[in-house]
């Protein structure tokens, strides 16, 4: 999650707008119930590009391992930008971190998906659009038992803060603020179960003639 460059992703891949992710939960999506405070400003950069540390950590990886090399699998959809974004990672993981080789399988989107379910990957490569303003929406797919949890991770702590969200902090909309705030911590800081990489962005052609126009940023498209 730190050994590849963002900034050039968003410029050279997708150059439509998206911006750089740093953690799971997107910007200008959802706010503290009391201070209305972004999610992503009040709970900050928690996987962000650092070519040195990443490099550190690999040199330590491979010496807890005995191996000078090491060969892994980068899954995706055989859609145009799923390529482009696979052919990316490979030659920034190759480049960054010395004795790393990365094949890559793209595959139609159903084989990718029922791929990721069996768990026959190494490291897959997908998106994400949300169905309704809250963190919930994407932290809940990390729960051990979402069916949508094709990494299985599992963590009995990350599981109880987000149970508690719906249970004991359910009328506190404080308490279980902090409770999601400290979910995606766990799930990128401690556990680094996932590398986010971008905030897609959509653009709108409006007629300026058309009154009353709205756009649904969650939800099915309209």
């Amino acid at each position: 999650s730190q050994s590849f460059d963002k900034e050039a992703y968003v410029e050279t891949v997708l150059n439509d707008g998206s911006v750089p992710l740093n953690g799971h939960v997107p910007s200008n999506y959802a706010y503290n119930p009391e201070t209305e405070e972004d999610f992503r400003a009040e709970n900050g950069d928690l996987s962000v590009a650092d070519i040195e540390a990443a490099q550190a950590e690999w040199e330590l990886a491979k010496a807890e391992l005995g191996i000078e090399t090491l060969e892994i699998e980068l899954l995706t959809s055989d859609a145009d930008t799923a390529k482009t974004t696979s052919e990316f990672l490979q030659a920034e993981w190759q480049k960054n971190l010395p004795g790393l080789t990365v094949t890559i399988r793209n595959v139609p989107l159903k084989s990718r998906l029922e791929a990721t379910a069996n768990g026959e990957y190494d490291i897959a490569y997908g998106t994400s659009t949300p169905s309704y303003a809250d963190p919930i929406a994407f932290l809940d797919m990390y729960e051990s038992t979402n069916a949508m949890n094709s990494s299985h991770y599992d963590n009995e702590e990350y599981d109880a803060l987000l149970a508690s969200t719906r249970s004991t902090y359910a009328n506190d909309p404080e308490k279980r603020w902090e409770a999601l705030l400290a979910a995606e911590e766990k799930l990128l800081t401690e556990d680094a179960a996932a590398a986010p990489i971008y905030q897609g962005a959509n653009a709108n052609l409006v007629d300026p003639a058309l009154k009353d126009v709205q756009i649904q940023p969650v939800g099915i498209p309209m």
